[in-house]
C-alpha cells in the first residue's frame, strides 16, 4: 500500500486517508511544519500497525499525537463518519490523544465525525483525551468514543483533556476516564 496519500492538504482537496500508514505520514507532516494540512478519512483505521502494546514480535509502539507543544496544528479534519480502532498511547509527555497539541490564536480548527473503538490510553503527564489532549480555538463534533480507557494524571478526558475557545458538540465519550488529579 502506498504510504502516501491522495489530495494535497488543503480544505478543497484533504488528503485521502485510507489506512494507518496514512495516518500516520499525516501525523508526520503535520510534525514537520505543514501545521495547515488538512485531512478526511476514507476508511475505517485499525491503529494496530502503527502503535501498540507490547509483545514478543513487535515491541513497544505508542501513537506519537497529531500536533506537538513544538509543532501545533489547526488545520481542518473530516473523520467522515469512520472509526478508528486500537489506538494505544503509553507516554509521559504533554499533550496526548490523536492530536495532541491543537491552536492557533486567529485560525480556528475543526475535526469532526469521527468513532473510536478500543481505545487504550495511559499518561503520566497532564493533558490527556482520546481525540485531543490539549485544543485552543477549535470547532469539535461528532466525536464518539465507544470502547476502551483511558487513564491519566491531570486534564484527563474522553473526548479532550483540556480546551480553550473551543465549541464541542453532538461529541458522546462512553468509557472510563480515570485520573490522579484534578480535572478528570
Amino acid at each position: 500500500t502506498n504510504v502516501v496519500p491522495t489530495g494535497v492538504g488543503t480544505t478543497e482537496s484533504p488528503y485521502l486517508i485510507k489506512n494507518a500508514k496514512h495516518l500516520a505520514w499525516f501525523r508526520d507532516k503535520v510534525n514537520g511544519g505543514n501545521n495547515t494540512a488538512c485531512a478526511r478519512l476514507e476508511a475505517d483505521i485499525d491503529m494496530s500497525s502503527v502503535c501498540h502494546a507490547a509483545n514478543a514480535a513487535n515491541g513497544v509502539l505508542s501513537w506519537i499525537p497529531i500536533g506537538r507543544k513544538t509543532q501545533n496544528w489547526y488545520g481542518t479534519f473530516d473523520g467522515n463518519n469512520k472509526t478508528i480502532s486500537n489506538l494505544y498511547i503509553n507516554s509521559s509527555e504533554l499533550h496526548q490523544g490523536l492530536f495532541g497539541y491543537v491552536y492557533n490564536s486567529t485560525i480556528r480548527a475543526t475535526i469532526k465525525d469521527i468513532i473510536f473503538e478500543n481505545v487504550n490510553i495511559k499518561n503520566s503527564n497532564i493533558n490527556l483525551g482520546v481525540l485531543v489532549g490539549y485544543a485552543y480555538n477549535a470547532d469539535i463534533s461528532g466525536i464518539v468514543v465507544n470502547s476502551g480507557s483511558v487513564n491519566g494524571n491531570m486534564n484527563v478526558g474522553g473526548i479532550a483533556g483540556l480546551t480553550s475557545n473551543v465549541e464541542l458538540s453532538d461529541c458522546i465519550n462512553r468509557i472510563d476516564v480515570t485520573g490522579d488529579d484534578n480535572y478528570v
